[in-house]
């Protein structure tokens, strides 16, 4: 994997006004995801923000923390400051910037520019951005400087949607405060939506899409390809049936690997009780390892959510994924997890969930509940307790497989959190 895996932040004190640091030319899948990811602060001992508007057209956004760091004994903490500036033009247009930074004693990380969005016309958007990057990693490192740039053109009518996107983030683009999942790339991507309404009382339209991307890998200096073509129906009841092809390459640790698919969607909504969810992926597949090479197999996901009442939540998921070595078409994996979470609300301030997920990779089950009340945001107390089982037995002073499962961990917590406001 290139990137570290993405949480969302659930935090209340951050979740307040977060949607503030969205950023002019972002679409869906690009390597700079977010400017701002408050999850990279991670033990907070101080916190302050502040956010608002001066007049009618200037909005303004400040975070500070002192984060504790707990991985190092050369240092203890680090200071973030986050700045957003947001100037509203006609309709939905606006200018903005941002400057955010992770400032340690022995090192820092920087990252300012400028983004903004411009309506065109009633149909069609224009937006773009451009950060560039301040980074050092230790007092003996150099300091490293990048660039990430970004224009994107959106249009949107009744029958058609269109998108063109060009973006370039270079080699030495850091960003401790963001998500970015991928640096050292130029991309070209593009896509066309086009929708027609059929005379049907059963599909009420056909939507054939196709996508293409054109990527250049900086590091090795191949080209990776993604191109798609798929065809959507829409019927009654909030459903879709989606079927579609997809010719892709990846580059790999300087390799290029075939990741090509066939996939298979399909979604309902039965009743306002009932919903489910389907999908099944067949391709080409890439091991990830110190030695990559190139195999085949499946990946399914079906969810299916149940509402007998208004306070009862019923989630049920599944997810199976497996590959096959090209080179002599043996099975290296399989695994299966299924995962049950269901929510009783007592009231608008009381609620209930259990958890309970199984691994058949680890042959592992889990299970967590949770009571929580919260009377205003920001001011709650939950109570939880977890426990883990494996199918394994305590034998001849060792642990060793077993078809039964055993409990290894438990554990049980409280937290609560005042919200007071002056």
């Amino acid at each position: 994997m290139r990137y570290a895996l993405f949480f969302p932040e659930k935090r209340s004190f951050f979740l307040e006004g977060l949607e503030k640091f969205n950023f002019g030319g972002y679409y869906s899948g690009d390597p700079l995801r977010e400017v701002v990811h408050t999850r990279t602060i991670v033990d907070p001992l101080v916190g302050i923000k502040l956010n608002g508007r001066i007049g009618d057209k200037n909005t303004v956004a400040l975070i500070y923390a002192m984060d504790e760091l707990l991985d190092t004994d050369a240092e203890d903490y680090a200071h973030f400051g986050i700045f957003r500036y947001k100037r509203a033009l006609a309709k939905d247009s606006f200018l903005g910037g941002f400057y955010t930074a992770r400032e340690r004693k022995s090192g820092f990380s920087r990252v300012f520019g400028l983004d903004g969005q411009l309506r065109i016309s009633r149909s069609s958007i224009f937006g773009y951005n451009a950060f560039k990057s301040q980074s050092k990693l230790n007092e003996g490192s150099p300091r490293d400087d990048g660039h990430a740039v970004k224009l994107h053109y959106f249009y949107n009518t009744r029958n058609m949607i269109l998108m063109l996107g060009l973006l370039e983030i270079d080699k030495e683009f850091r960003t401790e405060t963001g998500y970015v999942t991928r640096t050292g790339i130029t991309m070209f991507r593009s896509g066309m939506l086009r929708m027609f309404y059929p005379k049907s009382k059963i599909i009420q339209r056909i939507d054939p899409m196709i996508h293409s991307t054109q990527t250049r890998d900086k590091f090795s200096g191949l080209y990776e390809t993604f191109n798609s073509f798929d065809l959507r129906l829409l019927l009654l009841r909030d459903s879709f049936i989606l079927a579609g092809y997809r010719y892709a390459t990846e580059v790999f640790l300087d390799e290029k690997f075939n990741t090509s698919i066939v996939r298979m969607i399909a979604s309902s909504q039965f009743t306002k009780q009932f919903f489910f969810n389907v999908s099944y992926y067949y391709g080409k597949k890439i091991r990830y390892v110190a030695n990559p090479y190139q195999g085949s197999g499946s990946n399914v996901s079906a969810t299916m959510t149940y509402l007998p009442s208004e306070k009862l939540h019923l989630d049920l998921s599944l997810i199976y994924s497996d590959f096959y070595r090209d080179s002599d078409s043996a099975k290296e994996f399989d695994y299966t997890i299924i995962r049950s979470s269901n929510t009783y609300q007592v009231n608008k301030y009381l609620f209930f969930r259990g958890i309970v997920e199984y691994n058949s990779f680890y042959k592992q089950l889990v299970t967590d509940f949770l009571a929580s009340f919260t009377y205003i945001p920001g001011t709650v107390i939950h109570v939880g307790y977890g426990s883990l089982y494996e199918k394994i037995k305590w034998e001849a002073g060792e642990y060793i497989s077993a078809d039964r499962f055993f409990e290894t961990k438990r554990g049980f917590f409280f937290k609560a959190s005042f919200l007071w406001r002056l």
